[in-house]
């Protein structure tokens, strides 16, 4: 069974790290995310501390419209909340 779900980790200290999920909990109406390419704080003063995740899964395939961009604040980031959907 696969488990179609983008995640990252958080350090806590050497020994200890949390694991969550970019979107949150699965639900039926949310994107399904695979494979987290890149995480970046946000460059525009606006959105200061913002982090952005994307990722892409051709699954060794030719795809399209596969790509995808979420954005958090960096509280949402460290509690495990759901990032906001920003587009594909």
């Amino acid at each position: 069974m696969a488990f179609w779900r983008a995640l990252y980790s958080i350090r806590h200290d050497p020994d200890t790290y949390t694991t969550h999920l970019i979107n949150g909990r699965w639900d039926p109406s949310k994107p399904v995310l695979v494979a987290p390419r890149t995480y970046a704080q946000s460059p525009f003063p606006s959105e200061r501390g913002a982090v952005y995740f994307g990722g892409h899964d051709a699954n060794f395939a030719p795809s399209t419209e596969r790509a995808w961009i979420f954005k958090a604040d960096p509280g949402t980031v460290l509690s495990g909340a759901s990032a906001e959907h920003i587009g594909h």
